[in-house]
């Protein structure tokens, strides 16, 4: 059981160092219609994001022409392709929200709460020190959670962006 948990450690070490190297070299890589082809079909999730936001950040473009290209590439791409990638985006929007999560850091918060405080009152004397060390608890936990909850949003909102993006290209075709 032991082995099995190991070599599931190890498995995921390899596999975010792989995903580190594919980060680095997304970023060196041109952007043409080939690369983006097999990269909205192959890449891994957490690679895709971040070659999403290299080249599409919410923040906008730098160069507009630059930008253009990039368009042009989209549009370029297969019907095929494109209905792929917007499924893939969908589903890695699902991944991302952050919805569920908000109920699981308020049940939590619910039932730590209140079993803290009822050991609070069996030592009197420590009572104000507990009391603190709840609050501070339940700020540092909601605190957490919400840096958290900002990050996967930013990365709804990249998903949904891009996502528009592939949508209107495959509306394109569909004219055609």
């Amino acid at each position: 059981m032991i082995l099995k948990k190991m070599k599931q450690k190890i498995k995921k070490r390899k596999l975010r160092i792989e995903e580190n190297k594919a980060i680095k070299r997304l970023k060196k890589e041109e952007f043409k219609h080939v690369n983006l082809k097999n990269n909205l079909v192959k890449m891994r999730v957490r690679v895709l994001i971040e070659y999403i936001d290299f080249h599409f950040p919410l923040e906008g473009q730098a160069d507009f022409l630059v930008f253009r290209n990039k368009l042009r590439a989209i549009r370029s791409l297969d019907k095929d392709v494109l209905l792929n990638a917007i499924a893939r985006i969908k589903g890695m929007e699902k991944i991302y929200e952050t919805k569920y999560a908000t109920f699981f850091v308020g049940a939590i918060i619910t039932a730590t709460v209140p079993v803290i405080a009822a050991f609070s009152d069996l030592i009197p004397t420590y009572t104000i020190m507990i009391r603190v060390c709840i609050m501070l608890f339940t700020m540092f936990t909601l605190r957490f959670f919400l840096k958290a909850m900002i990050k996967d949003k930013n990365i709804v909102a990249l998903l949904v962006s891009f996502r528009e993006m592939l949508e209107q290209a495959l509306a394109e075709k569909h004219e055609k």
